[in-house]
């Protein structure tokens, strides 16, 4: 078993190649490591790639975050994709995210950072953590509206102190995420007006990403009918979203992973994921 509970942990970032279709992809494939020699796949390949963040953490309570098999808790495609799993496991890091890696934006507005809840592996490995959005035990839990100080001119207020209280159901908790990426991107230049137009637009989408994410799991549609659907609800929503905030602030804040947000769950590794008897294969 790797050793030291204090030591680096590292979150990577892949390059990935879109299976069967010779393109390259826009979103990247994340996984964490340790110092100490721990790994953790995050439903992908596991070695290779470039750095995107590293602090100081507990491995022992990052181990316990990645369980089950690695992926943290979360259900790819439906509360998260890599980019979240590899966020959970670096919770005990400080100020740790793989926000660098390509098409973090749209992975974040879709789950958040954390993913959609519950995240039982939190409580169970770390009980005395009280939130998983504001200051939790160690910096990692800062939002980035206050890691970055003064928001920019004309961008929407930053939720003020008194405000995490009342920050209590998964909706609001997902427009303070959306709230805190447009206060990290000021270059994107998103007033108060082209926000609400862009919480309107995101509401609409998270409503039905819930929604199928419900009939899913009650037998309703089946995993291929989720993942069709779902795409063509993010579509919808990054095309609504660049008509409310307007092309340069949405190239800005999304990126070419917003023109291709198809890209963002994997079809092979959902298929691997919510269908048992599909032979496992490296990302």
């Amino acid at each position: 078993m790797p050793g030291s509970p204090s030591t680096a942990l590292k979150g990577w970032a892949i390059s990935t190649q879109r299976v069967g279709t010779g393109r390259p992809g826009r979103v990247d494939h994340t996984y964490v490591t340790s110092d100490c020699g721990y790994v953790w796949r995050c439903f992908g390949r596991n070695r290779g790639g470039a750095q995107v963040c590293a602090d100081i953490g507990d491995s022992h309570i990052a181990n316990c975050l990645a369980t089950p098999s690695e992926t943290a808790g979360i259900i790819y495609g439906v509360t998260g994709v890599c980019h979240q799993a590899a966020n959970r496991i670096l919770f005990p890091a400080n100020c740790a995210k793989i926000s660098g890696a390509r098409g973090y934006n749209v992975s974040l507005v879709v789950y958040g950072p954390y993913g959609n809840l519950p995240w039982a592996e939190l409580t169970l490995c770390y009980p005395r953590t009280s939130t998983i959005h504001g200051a939790g035990p160690t910096p990692s839990g800062m939002s980035l509206a206050r890691a970055d100080g003064v928001p920019a001119r004309g961008s929407p207020s930053p939720r003020s102190p008194m405000e995490s209280d009342v920050f209590e159901t998964e909706m609001s908790r997902r427009i303070q995420d959306l709230r805190d990426l447009v206060h990290a991107h000021p270059a994107a230049g998103i007033d108060g007006d082209r926000f609400e137009r862009l919480v309107q637009v995101q509401t609409l989408f998270w409503s039905r990403k819930d929604a199928l994410a419900a009939e899913m799991a009650q037998g309703t549609i089946d995993p291929d009918d989720y993942l069709e659907r779902f795409n063509a609800a993010l579509a919808e929503s990054m095309d609504r979203s660049r008509a409310a905030i307007g092309a340069r602030a949405f190239a800005e804040l999304f990126g070419e992973a917003g023109e291709h947000p198809e890209d963002l769950v994997d079809p092979d590794i959902f298929e691997e994921v919510h269908t048992p008897h599909h032979a496992a294969r490296p990302f």
